[in-house]
């Protein structure tokens, strides 16, 4: 049976306080729900959070009473019959909440079944983690145990699967095994990212020494986290923007049934189509900018990390100067997931933040269209309303200057001459209004076109 000596749990935990859009009872719930992975009595509140002069990097149990101002707060257990010393050591990075739990078997002498690492998980079952977590399983083995027997073993163990397709480094001369596979359904990240790395020491010293790394430890993979939830929001703002292009070019198709159009519904078709387009817009171009958005934070995040590596590897570099027994340090397995953010995150979301900006265009060329059609109906429309009245006034005119001419001819009581009567004079004057309308109508023909 495949045994570890010093058993070690370490949960890295990630949670938003804020975000771009976030008011401050968005982070008082962000503020209750971090909180909620400790111990009540350990609580501190807002108000004297926000008396921390750098938000850079906040130990924030140095606020709490509770833990009489302490870094850490640690207590004791008893598990299936195992001594269990356990640590909470929550932080705040700028933005994000951060809580490292390690726990462990207290015994750094006597191997210890694999078994022992449930009671463990039991002390370190979280939930409320909104930027996701990364564990890590540590101990020491014996010179003649196997390290990838037992480091599959312990996954198996704490997850209850089979590991697939593990990376393999070192870090101080322990044998390094990260399984963590990107998740097949980016709308569910929290549950599908899971993320273990088991770090196996030749020896108790070596592994003591790594104390010092933890808070690099949470920096990194608070900013490894943080990619992946940008990552997947994109995935959300490609999907509706997606949608979107499509309700684009169904107006497009509509814009060209209404052209097609003749009558007086043309017009209001028209009217109504140009209403629906703000809203389309706001909804789209609100995606655009928050892709660009979800791509300027994995950015900013991966150099974070880029540059947390490189002080990793700058302090091996100083402990293995001072102490030859130091065993060498290979951090590939963390620089191949930068290559993945590099070549597959960023082109991704690049090339859709292109493609989706030149299809803005196509919106602002509807709106375009649609209000010169409408332009073009107005004018239509005022222009036949004008050559009505252009036509009916002539033909008024000259039925009305017509009849005052006629006028004079009519019969008088005391004249003898002839003249002619009201029957006849009512019939000229509308004759020649008529005679006249049909020759304006005519010239107004001929001059449109």
């Amino acid at each position: 049976m495949n045994k570890i000596i010093y058993p070690t749990l370490d949960l890295f935990l990630y949670h938003q306080r804020e975000a771009f859009t976030e008011n401050e009872a968005d982070i008082e719930t962000n503020h209750a729900n971090f909180w909620s992975n400790l111990p009540k009595n350990l609580k501190v509140e807002l108000a004297e959070e926000a008396k921390a002069e750098n938000t850079e990097y906040i130990r924030l149990l140095e606020f709490s009473d509770a833990a009489n101002r302490q870094k850490q707060f640690f207590f004791t257990a008893s598990l299936g019959g195992y001594p269990i010393e356990a640590s909470y050591y929550p932080i705040r990075l700028n933005d994000t909440y951060a809580l490292l739990f390690d726990c462990y078997i207290n015994d750094k002498v006597q191997p210890q079944p694999i078994s022992c690492l449930r009671y463990l998980k039991t002390l370190a079952d979280y939930k409320n983690a909104n930027l996701g977590t990364t564990w890590i399983i540590s101990g020491y083995l014996s010179t003649a145990s196997n390290p990838q027997a037992i480091a599959r073993e312990l996954y198996k163990e704490f997850t209850g699967k089979e590991w697939q397709n593990p990376q393999e480094g070192k870090f101080l001369g322990a044998t390094v095994f990260e399984v963590w596979q990107p998740p097949q359904k980016w709308e569910d990240v929290e549950k599908e990212n899971n993320h273990v790395l088991i770090f196996l020491y030749p020896k108790l010293q070596t592994m003591e020494k790594t104390a010092s790394f933890y808070k690099l430890w949470l920096q990194l993979f608070c900013y490894r986290n943080k990619i992946i939830v940008a990552y997947s929001q994109s995935q959300k703002c490609n999907q509706e923007l997606h949608k979107l292009v499509t309700v684009v070019s169904n107006a497009t198709q509509t814009i060209d049934n209404i052209s097609a159009e003749k009558g007086s519904e043309k017009f209001s078709k028209l009217q109504n189509l140009l209403q629906s387009q703000p809203k389309i817009s706001f909804n789209y171009m609100t995606k655009l900018i928050q892709l660009e958005i979800w791509q300027q934070t994995i950015t900013n995040n991966l150099a974070n990390y880029q540059f947390i590596i490189k002080q990793i590897k700058e302090q091996t570099q100083v402990l293995a100067e001072k102490d030859v027994l130091i065993g060498e340090t290979d951090l590939k397995l963390f620089e191949d997931f930068s290559r993945l953010v590099e070549q597959k995150y960023q082109f991704e979301i690049a090339r859709n933040y292109t493609n989706y900006s030149l299809k803005a265009k196509v919106l602002e060329s509807q709106v375009n269209i649609i209000q010169g059609m409408i332009d073009l109906e107005r004018k239509v429309s005022d222009r036949t309303l004008t050559n009505t009245i252009i036509i009916a006034s002539s033909g008024l005119a000259a039925s009305t200057i017509t009849a005052s001419i006629i006028a004079t001819k009519l019969p008088s009581p005391t004249a003898k001459s002839k003249s002619i009567s009201v029957e006849q004079a009512f019939g000229l004057s509308i004759g020649t209004g008529l005679f006249v309308v049909a020759i304006a109508y005519v010239i107004l023909r001929l001059f449109r076109k």
